[in-house]
């Protein structure tokens, strides 16, 4: 018996990274109540700052007695070919993880780990919301040894690999995997800007600004006072625009930093079985994910991400919840890519290298659509004009937002459309940005074929794929093409093999 195949503990250490884990998961789940600034100052009315401090310093040290008690009932081995975990808190629970279920194995070590030589394994299973297996604070040695173990023993082509490595094919000896793509930093910086970051670091400074909302007026009363005597001060509109352009240029450029910082290095590397990203200058990453398990790609642009002419290549596999809004941990991104460097794909998934020819909707979806909105916005116009008069600043909004939210709609039927190559679908949508899904029917767990009463009369219907990762949609297609479709998809679903899904 091996020593992987004794009970182990995590480090001491591990008790730290349990309480900072114990911490984000209770900010995360009251994030309502953190962010109300209406409930903080009711609840601080209510209780006077002594208490909260008493109910917060309680609070902490639960925490920290529930992290301790988490890190000593638990433990950790190799059982054959499965890893097997006790823990829990009240209730002791024992789980095993077979290495066939893994589609994705990720190898972190934190800034704080490396004096220690320490790292962060983590193991996810198809379906799962968040990992499954989590085992932080091992030495580096023993996660890399667990790495190897699950990736091989895992593997059904296990004569072809050695150590997460291919073998060559002559003298079976073990070869390094083959770098497809390595980000410069420039590439990470663009992609930090083009990113959504920027919007959630505009949201907290927001909430921040809207906290000293008392001193920034104290402060505008001081300034108009003085500007008299300042003649650069008098235009005070123009300098709150030009505040707000330095604001909104000092968040894309802290993006981009925050971007570089967290990818630095990044490395997309092939081997015969699996694709490995690396990346991180504070938080070293490793992500691996293995080929057979892999149900599609996505690739994203945003609206910033057009004008900066960047994409991110989205590897997907199968998840308990779709991930279009919001990108879940563990999701392997290659970051900051341009026009040129879409054939990497095809190192992911064969024959995905060049796009297919796009084939649109009917015209009848943006007639339908836009006219939805024409009619609700007449409807709130009258409303409105009922309500408090036509001269009302309401009224000219809502005028002056109409043609914009009219062009918005008829980018997005313009963005809407579908093609194939060989075994391929892909699906493209969006508005200023674009997405575009690329599956093979083989995946697809469910079809659905939807008709409204107007498509009913104008042949028409929706198509929408149900597939391991999430659901793809394409809307207002010619009955004739969606039941092509939906044929083509049901016969490649039946004769996949069943470890493909």
């Amino acid at each position: 018996m091996t020593a992987l195949e004794q009970w182990q503990r995590l480090s001491p250490l591990a008790v730290v990274f349990i309480l900072l884990a114990q911490l984000q998961k209770g900010i995360r789940d009251n994030l309502w109540l953190f962010l109300s600034a209406g409930a903080g100052a009711a609840f601080t009315d209510f209780l006077s700052l002594r208490w909260l401090v008493l109910i917060g310093a309680a609070l902490f040290v639960g925490t920290v007695v529930t992290s301790v008690l988490l890190f000593k009932r638990f433990r950790f081995r190799l059982d054959g070919d499965a890893i097997r975990l006790r823990r829990g808190l009240f209730e002791q629970k024992e789980l095993r993880v077979r290495f066939a279920r893994i589609q994705h194995v990720e190898l972190r070590q934190p800034f704080y780990f490396k004096p220690l030589k320490l790292a962060r394994l983590s193991l996810q299973t198809p379906g799962a919301k968040e990992d499954e297996v989590s085992l932080p604070g091992i030495p580096m040695a023993m996660a890399v040894a667990l790495r190897n173990a699950i990736q091989n023993r895992g593997d059904s082509v296990e004569s072809d690999v050695e150590d997460g490595r291919p073998k060559d094919a002559a003298s079976g000896v073990a070869i390094d995997s083959v770098a497809i793509y390595a980000a410069r930093w420039p590439d990470l910086f663009l992609h930090g800007m083009a990113s959504n970051q920027v919007w959630v670091l505009g949201g907290a400074l927001a909430y921040v600004l809207s906290q000293l909302m008392g001193r920034i007026e104290a402060l505008l009363e001081r300034v108009l006072a003085e500007a008299t005597a300042l003649p650069l001060l008098g235009s005070l509109p123009l300098l709150a625009v030009l505040a707000v352009m330095l604001g909104v240029a000092g968040l894309f450029v802290l993006s981009g930093a925050i971007a570089v910082v967290r990818l630095w290095g990044f490395t997309l590397r092939r081997a015969v079985d699996r694709v490995v990203a690396t990346a991180g200058w504070l938080d070293r990453r490793e992500q691996t994910a293995k080929l057979e398990k892999i149900t599609g790609l996505s690739w994203r642009q945003s609206p910033v991400g057009r004008l900066l002419r960047r994409w991110s290549l989205v590897v997907r596999q199968t998840r308990s919840q779709d991930t279009e809004m919001n990108q879940m941990r563990g999701e392997l991104v290659v970051p900051g890519l341009q026009a040129t460097q879409f054939e990497l794909a095809a190192a992911v998934l064969p024959n995905t290298a060049q796009w297919p020819q796009w084939h649109s909707i009917s015209w009848r979806y943006a007639l339908v659509t836009i006219g939805r909105s024409v009619l609700a916005i007449a409807a709130v116009l009258a409303a409105l004009m009922w309500t408090l008069g036509g001269s009302h600043g309401a009224v000219l909004g809502v005028l002056l937002t109409t043609p914009v939210i009219v062009v918005g709609l008829f980018l997005h039927y313009r963005h809407w459309g579908y093609g194939q190559s060989g075994e391929w679908l892909w699906v493209r949508r969006g508005m200023l940005g674009q997405r575009i899904d690329v599956f093979s029917p083989g995946h697809i767990q469910q079809m659905q074929v939807k008709q409204s009463f107007y498509q009913r009369r104008h042949d028409l219907a929706s198509l929408v794929w149900v597939l391991p990762h999430g659901t793809v949609t394409v809307p207002f297609l010619s009955a004739e093409i969606a039941a092509a479709l939906t044929n083509q998809g049901l016969a490649q679903a039946e004769s996949a093999p069943s470890h493909r899904v």
